[in-house]
């Protein structure tokens, strides 16, 4: 008799209309564990293609036959050559201007000596051969250091002024960097009407979120203190740890979704915060 009387005021009590639809939908969603692999396939191949857009393809200068690529590090200090041969490093730029190229060609050993001053303002080159070979400057806005000799070049004249001021400079992220953050934006906003809409609940904190975030922040700041204490930062380092939270975060979320259409739009959402973080550190 208790019994009855109490299944009669539990029904009487209100039902959340949107946590009833989402528990059905959770019962009818069809699982998707078997689709592992095309989740991974997806988020390599965006990172191929954000690679294949954002690196330039490798060409010999028209200036001179001897020179193939010319490399500047934005930033580096007397004593410590911070430069590399490879536009994967962090802060390492692919230089373009036929004019520095022809620079580095048309100089002599004869033009160097041993005495010379280095600025404040310095910047690591690599100046890579059509052999294979490379040579290391460090070009401030006094003299110019030949890293391998030790011997110095005088920066009186008024082309090693334009070489210099193309050298130490900073290359501003393209715009189409900000037109992914803003897509990602709406696309956002779009998510969360949709769950106002269809009255669910976005899940806002999975189980070990904390910890996921936690790990990240180290990793990153790791990263970063590297890249200040140590050296340039290789790429492809950030790019795994970006592609491997993505992939934990999406794990995790996923079960808490209600419909495959949130499924969807919340894997849209997570691949294009992933594009955009990509193409972001290959412009680094």
């Amino acid at each position: 008799m208790d019994l009855h009387k109490r299944l009669q005021e539990l029904e009487k009590l209100p039902v959340d209309e949107g946590m009833k639809r989402a528990m059905y939908h959770q019962i009818q969603r069809p699982k998707k564990n078997n689709y592992i692999w095309k989740e991974l396939a997806l988020i390599v191949g965006i990172v191929l293609l954000a690679i294949v857009l954002i690196i330039p393809p490798q060409s010999q200068s028209t200036a001179t036959g001897t020179i193939q690529e010319v490399y500047k590090y934005f930033g580096g200090d007397e004593g410590a050559f911070y430069g590399r041969a490879s536009t994967l490093y962090i802060g390492v730029d692919r230089v373009v201007n036929e004019e520095v190229k022809t620079f580095f060609a048309t100089i002599e050993k004869e033009e160097f000596t041993k005495k010379g001053k280095l600025g404040r303002h310095i910047a690591d080159v690599v100046v890579v051969q059509d052999d294979g070979a490379q040579h290391r400057y460090q070009v401030s806005e006094y003299d110019m250091l030949d890293v391998d000799t030790g011997l110095y070049y005088s920066g009186e004249s008024e082309q090693y002024s334009e070489v210099f001021n193309e050298l130490y400079s900073v290359d501003v992220l393209p715009m189409w960097s900000q037109l992914i953050v803003l897509i990602v934006l709406i696309h956002r906003a779009i998510l969360n009407r949709m769950y106002k809409k269809k009255g669910f609940h976005r899940p806002k904190h999975f189980k070990g979120a904390y910890v996921l975030v936690g790990l990240f922040v180290g990793i990153f700041s790791s990263s970063v203190l590297w890249h200040i204490y140590i050296g340039p930062l290789y790429q492809p380092i950030l790019l795994i740890v970006c592609i491997a939270w993505v992939y934990i975060a999406w794990r995790a979320l996923k079960p808490q979704l209600p419909t495959s259409l949130f499924y969807t739009a919340e894997k849209i959402n997570l691949l294009l915060i992933l594009l955009g973080v990509i193409m972001v550190i290959l412009t680094l």
